[in-house]
């Protein structure tokens, strides 16, 4: 923004530079410890072109120009002294709000002492504000008490009416009540709490457990219903607030494959209950919206031969099959179909291959598309074991290369998935997984490592990209990110995001690698 002069206005500049840094971290983008050179060379310049017009605006964007300075390669012994004689000059005589961007100035420069002055100070001065009420939710979460939550929740809605989150902290306590056992506490909290998208997600939850679980459908039916009527109410007439960082078009998107699932999971436990008729109507909406989800589309299937409609039934699995939708079960449903009207197991092979073959021909169509012809940045990092493992290693094999990092929670729920990727490949001496852990503080990255692979007797080939310089190499954004390297080096395939369920990632990973070995 400029003034009538052509002048930038005070923070203009500086505020594109928090931006930048704000919705590289809402999409999923390295921070600035982190960012790739250009990024950083960028939110510098914006920064100096802020101080240099308004000079006094460089407290209120302090704590990002050191993290800046410090990935540039600016020493902490150079820019400690710094920031505390803009300390001394500050005063303590502050807004809460530029008391605690000071507590982030030292948390940057690893000063805990300072920085935990500040944010003290921030509590002390104002025991309304951000920092006690950032204070009171962490309280709120290390409660390991139920009852004793229960109350630390009414007096955080109490002290901070304003606090947009306290639904979603409602629907924590709720689940872990669930967990618990505790039905009566469960029932009494949620009869008091509105009902609303958080409430509604508890109830789809709990309703789908119990159904998977074959235990009290009337309670899940009960629970399914509200939860579909809420959101089916949701996608035409929202209750809640929109993000402001999420378009209106994602916005409507999420809000009607949220309804989705919760008419699905309602059309699932009347199924479960017998009731193949309602089961059908709310499926037949769900599907409407929705026809990407696996199991979603198995229910779907096994309710409309229940209803006997198999004319349809063996339409839509066709159709899902041909889109790659499909699940095993599914497959052996349609193959069953089809030997009941034809009565011919050499009739039935040749429409089994026909199927799949219109499929693979619309898939490696897309593909095409999609395939990257680019050498694969060559790379030597030690594995878990301290010894160094070469990207040329493998030149002869097809290597899944994942980016990945203990903290992040997308990464680690698709590694059940993954191991069984693994162990569904392991036959194959032409194929090789490396999970590279990245973005970890490289004293401790080994030992959080170790210790998630040894919980959970993952099997993966784990390697240490303790500097960051190989996700840089390969520009991850965002996490996890799988690449797909040819055997001759040329990496072909870049897929971001988590996939949880083990039988599509094995799928899409068949696919992908038999695609690869068709291009010459």
């Amino acid at each position: 923004l400029y003034d009538k002069g052509g002048k930038p206005v005070s923070g203009a500049h500086g505020s594109l530079a928090a931006g930048l840094h704000s919705w590289a971290g809402i999409l999923g983008l390295e921070p600035p410890e982190n960012a790739q050179k250009s990024r950083r060379d960028l939110l510098m310049r914006f920064l100096e072109q802020e101080f240099a017009a308004y000079p006094k605006n460089k407290p209120k964007f302090a704590s990002l120009h050191y993290a800046v300075a410090k990935a540039s390669g600016q020493s902490l012994a150079k820019l400690r002294p710094e920031a505390n004689r803009m300390a001394q000059k500050l005063g303590t005589d502050l807004p809460e709000k530029e008391l605690l961007e000071m507590g982030s100035v030292f948390d940057v420069l690893q000063d805990e002492t300072k920085s935990q002055y500040y944010r003290h100070l921030a509590l002390k001065k104002f025991p309304k504000g951000e920092q006690a009420q950032q204070v009171n939710m962490e309280a709120v979460y290390a409660e390991p008490d139920l009852t004793k939550r229960e109350i630390s929740l009414e007096h955080l809605q109490a002290d901070f009416p304003d606090y947009e989150g306290i639904d979603w902290r409602y629907y924590d306590l709720l689940m872990d009540l669930y967990k618990a056992g505790r039905w009566a506490d469960f029932r009494r909290i949620a009869a008091r709490r509105p009902f609303d998208q958080a409430l509604s997600s508890a109830y789809q939850e709990i309703a789908l457990e119990l159904a998977k679980q074959g235990r009290d459908f009337e309670t899940a039916a009960e629970m399914a219903r509200q939860a579909a009527e809420y959101d089916k109410g949701n996608v035409t007439n929202p209750r809640d607030r929109k993000s402001p960082y999420m378009p209106a078009r994602e916005w409507a998107e999420e809000r009607q494959l949220t309804y989705a699932f919760s008419a699905g999971t309602y059309a699932w436990v009347l199924y479960k209950q017998g009731k193949y008729a309602e089961a059908s109507a709310w499926m037949g909406e769900s599907m409407a919206l929705n026809r990407n989800h696996l199991e979603m589309n198995e229910v779907y299937a096994q309710i409309l031969e229940k209803n006997g409609q198999n004319v349809l039934l063996r339409s839509e699995l066709e159709r899902f099959l041909k889109a790659g939708k499909s699940t095993k079960a599914m497959r052996q449903q349609l193959a069953a179909l089809y030997a009941r009207e034809k009565g011919s197991p050499d009739s039935l092979s040749v429409y089994e291959t026909d199927l799949e073959k219109k499929h693979r021909e619309t898939k490696y169509a897309a593909l095409r598309k999609q395939m990257r012809n680019e050498p694969a940045p060559a790379f030597t990092l030690m594995n878990l074991e301290g010894k160094p493992v070469s990207l040329f290693d493998y030149r002869g094999k097809t290597v899944i290369v994942d980016f990945w990092a203990t903290w992040c929670g997308p990464c680690v729920e698709s590694f059940p998935a993954m191991q069984q990727a693994v162990n569904h490949f392991k036959n194959r001496s032409d194929v090789q997984f490396l999970f590279i852990s990245t973005r970890e503080d490289p004293k401790t990255q080994k030992q959080k490592v170790n210790k998630l692979m040894d919980e959970h007797k993952y099997t993966f080939t784990v390697l240490l990209d303790s500097n960051n310089k190989v996700g840089e190499a390969y520009q991850v954004n965002a996490y996890p990110t799988q690449f797909l390297i040819d055997k001759n080096g040329t990496l072909r395939f870049k897929n971001e995001g988590a996939h949880t369920e083990a039988e599509p990632t094995i799928g899409e990973l068949t696919t992908l690698i038999e695609f690869m070995e068709t291009v010459r």
